[in-house]
């Protein structure tokens, strides 16, 4: 089976951060969406470490 390759835009991952900042939780994030939960910690991660030019990336979803 083949893993579809999904891509995130830099304005969608500061989106989910803004909502789990304000008060949503990632777990509910990943449960809605079907993510991962690393993949949102590693974009926090992006953003603290390279302020708003985070970029675009590639998920795998199976």
């Amino acid at each position: 089976m083949s893993l579809k390759r999904r891509q995130f835009t830099r304005e969608f991952k500061l989106q989910v951060l803004q909502e789990t900042d304000s008060g949503r939780t990632i777990s509910q994030f990943v449960r809605e969406h079907q993510d991962h939960l690393t993949l949102i910690h590693r974009w926090r991660q992006q953003i603290r470490l390279q302020g708003d030019r985070i970029r675009s990336c590639t998920s795998y979803s199976g």
